[in-house]
């Protein structure tokens, strides 16, 4: 059987993240590596990945319909720049679920995976309520915390709220041991050893 896999990688471009922005870039590479080789047993996975990176604005890097391989999508993380304005999270996550929305393939997983330093911009519009349109979609939302201000309480609440439930599947922090294995597991049901 084949199962049908979107996933949209958002990178937080912000000021805030300027120090790990190469963490979050090499991490994609790895990451959509790892799910472009995979095989399972029970289905013959069909995985299209698209980019988009934030700041101020969301900015299209590569579109679910432009996947071609996984060479392609890697010059095209490479050639990335920090945009190193304001976070606003709810453009980014409006961004993608549209673009999911119109390039969607029919009876496919849609899974978004975004990158959050923990701080909005005061004049961003409500993440939480952009989140819940897009899940209201079918799409799942992973969210991997980038700082220790994703972890104070105020943040780490928000980006729960964001994320897919329940929160031990959908929500994480870009240092955890095993989060390529864990992430892996949870978007297609499998362990990487």
């Amino acid at each position: 059987r084949e199962c049908l896999v979107e996933v949209v990688f958002i990178v937080d471009s912000s000021e805030s993240a300027r120090y790990l922005y190469d963490q979050e870039k090499q991490f994609v590479k790895e990451l959509s590596t790892e799910l472009n080789g995979l095989n399972l047993e029970d289905y013959n996975l069909d995985i299209r990945m698209a980019l988009l990176q934030y700041s101020s604005s969301a900015v299209l890097v590569h579109r679910l319909v432009d996947w071609i391989n996984l060479e392609s999508f890697h010059r095209k993380i490479d050639r990335m720049s920090l945009l190193a304005k304001g976070t606003f999270t709810a453009l980014a996550i409006n961004k993608a679920a549209d673009m999911v929305k119109n390039e969607k393939r029919s009876k496919s997983v849609r899974i978004v995976v975004l990158m959050n330093v923990g701080a909005d911009h005061p004049s961003s519009p409500d993440a939480v309520t952009a989140a819940l349109a897009a899940k209201g979609n079918g799409i799942k939302i992973f969210v991997l915390g980038l700082s220790g201000v994703a972890l104070q309480t105020d943040s780490q609440n928000k980006l729960l709220a964001i994320a897919s439930s329940p929160a031990e599947t959908y929500f994480h922090k870009l240092n955890e041991p095993q989060l390529k294995n864990n992430l892996l597991k949870h978007m297609v049901g499998v362990e990487v050893r």
